[in-house]
């Protein structure tokens, strides 16, 4: 099994030298400075420091390190190349605390130092920071979260193109819970804990890179060495499981010409495998190589001119102590610290490439027939509702018309009735008619014997009124018997 030794970082500086920086053991942190590839300067920068420090550069070349020294305590040491300026962060002599992690970060022009504090009397763990600022104003510490840990709790911080700060790191509370915050918008808060896995053991060899609004995190199990890579895209969460045969035990990740490059160290060899789709999909089998070294570094690297000439973006890779110093896999395929080996990995970029352009041709026609069925079964929708609507329309045209009917057969029925009343009234008003007729004809024929009987009465000139009244109602009665 290869050791990977962490405390090693890959400074550049603005005159073109790259500083190595690593502990040593029973040393403490050296330096070897590199011009053109050519060692020019070497030595010893602290003593008396223990494993694990923190380095970052700050405006104007100064560098910071940020380290716990052999009697436990934690300090701050700038660097400008000349001159030291020390700030002691916390007296551990005697305090009851014990310190379990640390890193340094710079965000809006100030340093950001963060380290894990176990407290025994309260049997929790503060997860705390200190700023610096452009005058070297240190500030008090502030607390992030106070954890349920009371061992080493390891987190990573990293700083993103959209000038975020980001803070990955666990907490436990019936299972470990992985998440991170974001410090942005030059806000003094902290946003809530977003939430990426949870596993009852511990995660371990962290690491988070933000770039083009796609959030990779990658990580390790504790006890189960299977590599995990987490991606957000948005709303989108993609997540890549590989899978150890011999317990891997630590890995990296960088972009590179906008390809998504994952390394890891399994046993005694070191994979690599990338995507040209930024994590949709991977060349599968990886590209494996077996190391001849013992220990390798896992290196912070801080590039500037280097990664734009060469459209890189990394935050740590994997380096050999060969003849030169050689970022593995990475100087094979870019050059970008010693001359490498292009023939090593040209075949397995060549043939991956199309088989990954493959996949991904595949996986457009794919998306743009699921595209087209989406769209078939949109339109099939469409119309359903529209015969829905359709039938529900002629239902109703169709209950109109029935009830118009029924309306229609009603008014019939009462035209009908009303016609039959109207012929009933007419002939009923022609019977009175012709009786009013007959009546007339009567009466004028009374009229006409009255009129003579008054004639024949004037002739005569008798006085008598009874005779003639007799007369004439004799007369209608002989009338009304006829």
């Amino acid at each position: 099994m290869i050791e990977v030794n962490k405390d090693f970082y890959v400074i550049e500086r603005s005159n073109g030298t790259l500083w190595y920086i690593n502990h040593e053991k029973n040393k403490g942190i050296t330096y070897k400075i590199i011009k053109n590839r050519v060692v020019i300067n070497s030595g010893l920068l602290l003593k008396d420091v223990k494993e694990g420090f923190s380095l970052e550069v700050l405006s104007k070349e100064v560098m910071a390190i940020f380290y716990e020294d052999l009697k436990g305590n934690l300090i701050l040491h700038l660097f400008n190349e000349i001159n030291w300026r020390v700030y002691p962060l916390l007296n551990r002599e005697g305090n009851g605390e014990v310190s379990l992690y640390y890193k340094a970060a710079t965000y809006n022009s100030r340093l950001y130092l963060f380290y894990s504090i176990y407290r025994e009397d309260s049997g929790k763990t503060l997860l705390v920071y200190h700023t610096v600022d452009g005058n070297g104003e240190l500030s008090s510490p502030r607390i992030i979260d106070e954890l349920n840990f009371q061992y080493e709790m390891p987190f990573y911080v990293s700083t993103s193109e959209d000038n975020s700060l980001y803070i990955l790191y666990q907490r436990f509370n019936d299972d470990h819970e992985l998440g991170y915050r974001v410090l942005k918008d030059n806000s003094s808060y902290w946003s809530e804990l977003y939430t990426i896995d949870r596993n009852v053991k511990p995660f371990i060899d962290l690491s988070l890179l933000k770039l083009k609004d796609k959030i990779h995190c990658l990580y390790l199990i504790q006890d189960e060495y299977n590599l995990v890579l987490w991606i957000k895209d948005g709303e989108e969460i993609r997540k890549h499981l590989f899978i150890s045969e011999n317990n891997i035990s630590s890995g990296v990740l960088f972009f590179l010409e906008e390809q998504l490059w994952v390394l890891w160290i399994e046993g005694e060899y070191i994979f690599a495998t990338f995507s040209l789709d930024g994590g949709e999909y991977f060349n599968l089998p990886p590209q494996g190589e077996c190391l001849k070294e013992n220990k390798v570094y896992k290196g912070m690297c801080k590039l500037k001119a280097i990664g734009a000439n060469k459209d890189l973006y990394i935050r740590e890779i994997f380096f050999a102590d060969r003849e030169e110093t050689t970022a593995l896999v990475l100087d094979d395929i870019a050059n970008i610290f010693t001359p490498g080996r292009n023939d090593r990995y040209t075949f397995y970029k060549k043939n991956s490439i199309q088989e990954i352009k493959a996949k991904m041709a595949y996986k457009k026609e794919m998306a743009d027939k699921d595209i087209l069925i989406k769209e078939l079964y949109k339109s099939i929708e469409e119309h359903r509702q529209r015969a829905e609507s359709y039938e529900k329309k002629l239902k109703n045209v169709a209950s109109t018309i029935e009830i118009f009917n029924k309306s229609k057969e009603e008014l019939n029925e009462g035209v009908t009735y009303l016609q039959d009343k109207v012929i009933t009234k007419e002939k009923r008003l022609n019977e009175l008619e012709s009786l009013y007729v007959e009546r007339e004809e009567e009466l004028a024929k009374v009229t006409a014997k009255l009129e003579a009987m008054e004639r024949k009465l004037e002739r005569e000139g008798k006085s008598s009124s009874k005779t003639p009244l007799r007369e004439l109602f004799s007369a209608l009665f002989d009338k009304n018997r006829e």
